[in-house]
């Protein structure tokens, strides 16, 4: 997977839940995703991200 950017819209593969990288640590392990707005993508930044291991996410919704 190439390197995630704040904003991307990934995949959290365990669960195929939907959900936007909202930032990112220092040493690309970590991203801090929202998962749940209640639909509201486009204010995702008003949410709060959840840490989740990198490899566990797939770039994109075009499976879900």
């Amino acid at each position: 997977m190439r390197k995630l950017k704040i904003g991307d819209k990934v995949i959290y593969k365990p669960k195929n839940e939907k959900g936007i990288v909202k930032s990112l640590n220092k040493n690309n392990k970590y991203a801090w995703v929202v998962y749940s707005c209640r639909g509201n993508w486009k204010n995702y930044k008003d949410y709060t991200g959840e840490s989740t291991v990198l490899s566990d996410l797939k770039l994109g919704w075009d499976k879900v």
